[in-house]
């Protein structure tokens, strides 16, 4: 009987120290320029949510592969954190630009929701192939406080990264 009480307080402890830990909602996208005929790879990442996950429709896009799904779940001194990935490679349609909507995560009463992104698709006559792998475009969202209520606490940081070739 100890033994299954003992269990059940330490199932309830993990779960709440779970919960406590910030809920990171990420997108990352190979390029925001793509000549026609390439692919763009474009990465959903979920940190420390067990939320249900919606991806756009990606209206003018070719889904070449996915969603490939991933996950990671680790504790390390008690401390438990979770991770899990939805990753797209997509072939445009059309030239010009197109919006990729937002994804969303949903989980119990909070809404999570990425901003659309705008992908500028120029033409190749040259048949220039570029690496879908490039992740120059990344937003997070970072929701720290547990006990608030929808899109309370919400900080958005949109950044450019770089990218450097040897």
């Amino acid at each position: 009987m100890n033994k299954v009480m003992l269990s059940t307080f330490i199932f309830a402890l993990l779960s709440v120290m779970c919960i406590a830990q910030e809920v990171v909602f990420r997108q990352e996208l190979s390029y925001d320029t793509l000549l026609m005929g390439n692919v763009l790879e474009i990465k959903y990442s979920i940190e420390n949510s067990n939320g249900d996950f919606q991806a756009p429709e990606f209206e003018d896009f070719t889904i070449i592969s996915g969603p490939n799904v991933s996950s990671q779940f680790s504790m390390i001194n008690g401390a438990i954190t979770q991770s899990a990935s939805h990753t797209y490679f997509l072939r445009p349609n059309v030239e010009g630009v197109i919006t990729i909507e937002s994804a969303s995560l949903e989980n119990g009463e909070n809404l999570w929701t990425t901003e659309p992104i705008d992908i500028l698709v120029q033409a190749n006559p040259d048949g220039i192939i570029q690496n879908p792998r490039g992740y120059g475009f990344s937003q997070e969202i970072i929701y720290s406080d547990s006990t608030t209520t929808k899109m309370d606490s919400l900080k958005m940081k949109l950044k450019k990264l770089k990218t450097y070739k040897i």
